[in-house]
């Protein structure tokens, strides 16, 4: 009886120590997703070899235990949750492609669903690119119309024309066909890349530009050679015309929505300005700088200079030149007017005193910022001038009579706006 005991006693002993080894935590690292959602501690730990596995998540608000065989499950989802979040960080508008075949168009001021539900643009633009049924359409009762650039921005990832010859003039091939060339290149598995077609694309983000299979069987594929819209887009003047589809900056950077007010806060309103271009995120020059720009969707950069080169005729277009009266906006007024209506003397715009500015003639040569003569170089009212009077920075030149017009009255000129008012706080340095 007592070696029974004794035997039994070190059973147990064994026992214990047994399922004191195996509870040992051991410290896994979390599945990778392409964003990171924190760096959490997995744990598991098991009582003795007839107990499943059981995983534990330590997340700062509970810890959450699961079996090990449905890890996977949890896995996914993990990583679906992250990618989602990491894509709401960017606005919908703001990815919304420029294409022929799939646009995005809304009646002026109302946005709709096709079952009359109202809903916001940026919410019809996530609604739109994310259905993949296209189960509703988001519409407009007046025709809408969008760029299609027939070139490229760096190496051509956005390319949405509609070229489909390559370099040497052979025809491209069907995206969805594999003949003669079979590939992985699937519409249905590049949907972002806008694979239709045989039109040149770039879903590979090669650095050679657009490209696509050939109908030579004996070349696979070639480039497209599409030229760079910095060689094909130009300004007149200063670009305050311009409305081609250039929609990236200088540096590279993709331009901000003129609709939009992220990252940065702006006053340029396609309704405050309708006349100046402001549709979709394509550079323009709504105040007069010295050549057309964009905000940008950098955070960091408020806004820079687009890459377009100077027409080789380089005109002011329509405006006529006058010298003893203006016609619109004075914006061609080219007298010799140098006094403001109260008899201040106007300053010099090659000067910085007494007040300092970024109207510098050189930077302007089609502004003709001769001496301190009235101009209007930045699109407002009516000609204008800096002044003398180191209390009172600029002044409209009333005293300059429109073109077949009576003068106006002192009290008909209350809706001016000051030219400080549509620029950014670093242009009219006081």
């Amino acid at each position: 009886m007592r070696r029974e005991k004794e035997e039994e006693r070190r059973r147990r002993e064994r026992l214990r120590a047994r399922a004191h080894l195996h509870s040992r935590s051991v410290h896994l690292e979390p599945p990778h997703c392409s964003a990171a959602a924190g760096r959490h501690k997995l744990t598991h730990t098991f009582l003795n070899e007839e107990t499943p596995r059981r995983l534990f998540f330590s997340f700062p608000w509970r810890d959450i235990s699961i079996f090990q065989s449905d890890m996977w499950i949890y896995k996914i989802l993990l990583c679906v949750v992250v990618l989602v979040y990491s894509e709401t960080k960017r606005h919908a508008l703001q990815d919304y492609q420029k294409t022929d075949a799939i646009r995005l168009v809304t009646p002026p001021g109302e946005y709709y669903l096709s079952k009359g539900r109202k809903m916001s643009l940026g919410k019809c633009a996530r609604r739109c690119t994310r259905s993949r049924k296209l189960q509703f359409i988001c519409s407009e009762r007046t025709a809408c119309t969008y760029f299609m650039r027939e070139c490229i921005i760096g190496n051509g990832l956005n390319y949405k024309g509609k070229r489909s010859v390559t370099k040497s003039g052979v025809q491209c091939q069907l995206w969805d066909s594999m003949t003669p060339h079979e590939h992985n290149f699937l519409p249905e598995r590049h949907a972002r890349h806008d694979l239709r077609e045989n039109l040149c694309r770039n879903p590979d983000n090669t650095t050679t530009g657009p490209w696509c299979f050939t109908t030579d069987p004996k070349t696979r594929h070639q480039d497209c050679s599409i030229p760079q819209c910095s060689e094909v887009e130009c300004v007149t003047c200063n670009g305050e015309s311009y409305r081609g589809p250039m929609d990236h900056t200088e540096s590279g950077r993709e331009c901000q929505r003129w609709d939009l007010q992220e990252p940065h806060q702006h006053i340029f309103h396609h309704n405050r300005y309708p006349d100046k271009g402001l549709k979709d995120n394509y550079c323009r020059n709504p105040d007069g700088r010295q050549r057309p720009w964009c905000f940008t969707t950098d955070p960091s950069t408020p806004w820079e200079y687009c890459n377009i080169k100077q027409c080789d005729s380089d005109t002011s277009g329509d405006i006529e030149n006058t010298t003893t009266c203006f016609h619109g906006r004075g914006e061609g007024y080219r007298g010799i007017v140098g006094i403001t209506p109260e008899g201040v003397t106007c300053q010099r715009w090659d000067v910085q005193f007494p007040h300092r500015h970024t109207f510098i003639p050189m930077n302007y040569h089609c502004k003709d910022l001769r001496e301190n003569y009235c101009r209007n170089p930045d699109g407002q009212h009516l000609p204008w001038c800096f002044t003398t009077d180191p209390n009172v920075p600029i002044a409209f030149c009333t005293n300059i009579p429109r073109c077949g017009v009576k003068p106006l009255e002192p009290e008909a000129l209350c809706d001016w706006r000051d030219p400080g008012d549509a620029m950014p706080k670093d242009q009219y340095k006081r």
